[in-house]
């Protein structure tokens, strides 16, 4: 029991936001997105002593495609139940298989560890944290600038969509509202902007099927309000900006917006 649950959790920790996805073409990407509550402050060391290590060479195997590790500043407090946030990257679902196969998983550890007590990592671990859930998402779009590194400080917006209203939220996304933080790029406002769509687990049972992520070089520039009206009027003169934004009003529910600073991540070798 110790090593399964020392498995599920290096199956889901790890992050969003890698920088292949900040190209300007749209690759097939997953996320999987897992919340951690923090037990005694032993989490972040436990990830750069033990985890790291897995996750590289998960990449080398190309099992994976990035990982990375976030703290979550808001919200917090005694009634937040995620102090930090992992998500995986991969290309395809079928990676998932991988990474829940508790013998490759096992073989991969005792190569990487040997000799190492796994249920005594596991231990500390379980004193460390606990994962809370999980969701694994789909990059559906992206706006981004030339070159940008990876984000330092992120903004992630978890909407609730109904099912009638899936074509019509996404045409406002990718019509709209893509364009317009396309232009916020330019200005030098945002690093970024991300779609996702939430497939596992499926339904509208749980909050959270549609994710937007938007990606800030600086506090400052995160919290510096914007004219949106005004660059709605630039990119897009001849609409009916009034009508617009009362259709993603009725479009989608923002349920729950939280901010992530990066604490750690996968870093490639200089070539």
């Amino acid at each position: 029991m110790i090593r399964t649950r020392l498995l599920s959790f290096l199956v889901v920790i790890l992050a969003l936001g890698s920088t292949t996805v900040y190209g300007q073409d749209i690759p097939t990407v997953y996320a999987s997105v897992a919340c951690f509550k923090s037990l005694n402050g032993d989490f972040t060391d436990f990830h750069e002593e033990v985890a790291n290590k897995y996750f590289d060479a998960l990449i080398e195997e190309k099992v994976i495609t990035d990982w990375a590790l976030y703290q979550v500043l808001y919200p917090n407090g005694e009634d937040c139940d995620c102090h930090y946030r992992g998500v995986l990257q991969m290309s395809s679902l079928a990676s998932l298989e991988r990474l829940n196969s508790a013998e490759k998983s096992m073989e991969l550890l005792k190569k990487l560890y040997p000799g190492q007590d796994l249920d005594a990592l596991m231990g500390r671990y379980m004193e460390a944290a606990t994962m809370m859930n999980e969701q694994v998402y789909l990059l559906r779009n992206m706006a981004a600038g030339e070159g940008q590194e990876r984000p330092r400080i992120i903004s992630v917006n978890y909407m609730n969509v109904p099912e009638t209203s899936y074509t019509e939220y996404a045409a406002l996304e990718d019509e709209v509202w893509k364009p317009m933080h396309q232009q916020r790029i330019e200005n030098g406002k945002m690093l970024g902007w991300q779609l996702w769509e939430r497939v596992l687990p499926g339904g509208i049972g749980m909050p959270g099927n549609f994710a937007t992520v938007d990606a800030w070089g600086s506090w400052t520039n995160m919290a510096m309000p914007e004219d949106m009206d005004a660059i709605a009027f630039k990119v897009h003169p001849n609409r009916d900006m009034d009508g617009f934004f009362a259709s993603s009003v009725a479009a989608r529910e923002l349920h729950t917006s939280e901010t992530w600073e990066l604490l750690m991540a996968f870093t490639p070798a200089k070539k």
